[in-house]
């Protein structure tokens, strides 16, 4: 009868016979350059060495297994994923109010905030710009339809004019200025307008103005065709959009820097804000 000892042994010396055996099938080029393709590792083990759900190889990086003599699929694991496999729903967690994108060219996909991807895009400074202009103008809010905006407070029509000028075109010049204004103090007639404060909204501070009777001739540098003009007056209740004719009868572009807007506010005696938009 075999001794304690003898029986050790022999188990020792079996145990390592299976382990040999599977070392030759589990730990295929282990510890050696991967593969790097399923045709090189058809073409470099033998079928028979190719022991499914055994045998196990490194391809690039990932390990595979056989699922039979000619068929690799990944290890539960190291799942090497197809394009276009993981859909939006399966992807971690984002914090709320950001977009996944690259902050430089080699870098990282990442979760980006609203304030750098503004700061990437060149556009903080024209938030900021606007957000400061709008403040200025105590109750001032832009709103749509036929009112360009109203200020809600009582007093006298000395509003912050600037401030209203600039906010207004900083919101629609984003893409590129089309849109200009200036604003021409309370007075009679025309030329009577001219002798006052003349208040130049952001890119009209070069032109020019000339009374023509009930005319206001308009001399600017843009060099296009005029797309549209509105003309509002400015009291202490607030911008009132001036229509059918009141701010202004027509108007001709009698040149590509030159505007007469006829019949200009003739019997308005409030402050004019005009606005000018070119195509």
């Amino acid at each position: 009868m075999a001794t304690q000892a003898e029986l050790i042994a022999a188990f020792r010396e079996e145990t390592e016979d299976l382990f040999k055996a599977l070392r030759k099938y589990v730990y295929f080029n282990l510890g050696v350059a991967p593969y790097t393709s399923t045709d090189e590792v058809l073409s470099t083990i033998a079928e028979a060495d190719r022991v499914p759900y055994l045998t196990i190889v490194n391809i690039n990086g990932i390990l595979y297994w056989f699922t039979d003599s000619t068929t690799l699929v990944p290890l539960v694991g190291n799942l090497a994923l197809t394009d276009k496999s993981v859909t939006l729903p399966k992807m971690a967690d984002i914090i709320a109010g950001t977009v996944i994108g690259k902050q430089t060219k080699d870098g990282t996909p990442e979760a980006l905030s609203m304030t750098t991807l503004l700061s990437m895009l060149g556009l903080s400074t024209i938030v900021n710009d606007v957000s400061n202009k709008v403040d200025k103008a105590d109750g001032y809010s832009l709103i749509s339809s036929n009112e360009l905006a109203k200020i809600h407070e009582s007093g006298s029509d000395d509003q912050d004019l600037t401030a209203i000028n600039e906010a207004i075109l900083s919101l629609q010049n984003i893409a590129g200025q089309r849109t200009y204004s200036f604003t021409l103090p309370s007075a009679g007639t025309v030329a009577e307008r001219l002798l006052g404060t003349i208040v130049y909204g952001e890119g009209a501070e070069g032109w020019t103005f000339e009374a023509d009777g009930i005319d206001l001739l308009v001399t600017h540098s843009t060099g296009r065709n005029i797309s549209n003009i509105s003309v509002s007056q400015i009291g202490t209740e607030g911008i009132r959009p001036l229509l059918n004719g009141v701010g202004y009868v027509g108007y001709l572009a009698e040149s590509t820097s030159v505007l007469r807007i006829e019949g200009f506010a003739a019997s308005i005696a409030y402050s004019i804000l005009t606005i000018i938009t070119f195509a």
